[in-house]
């Protein structure tokens, strides 16, 4: 993992393919449209906002998504920070399985 500061780099945070299902804990997320503060969330990925992380430092990115029983033929009507260690902790499990 590439470091600079401490801290990781844009470069750092995966772009997961939409349909993605994240489960998310309480501590994987800060700020989310449709999902309730402090609380585990699911999202299905519509898409990572990689080009955003850079203003996290690299350490946290945007994802657009949907719940997991509203369909995807709408707009991405979730939306959440998610540290950036989730989505690649979750990347690497999808690469074991």
């Amino acid at each position: 993992m590439a470091t600079r500061y401490g801290r990781a780099t844009a470069a750092d945070v995966p772009s997961l393919p939409a349909g993605t299902v994240l489960a998310l804990g309480a501590d994987d997320w800060s700020y989310g449209r449709g999902l309730r503060a402090g609380s585990q969330a699911v999202l299905v990925v519509s898409r990572v906002r990689t080009e955003l992380s850079g203003c996290y430092g690299g350490e946290w990115a945007w994802v657009d998504g949907h719940t997991p029983d509203c369909g995807e033929h709408h707009e991405p009507c979730r939306q959440a920070l998610i540290r950036a260690a989730a989505l690649r902790d979750h990347q690497l499990q999808a690469v074991a399985e």
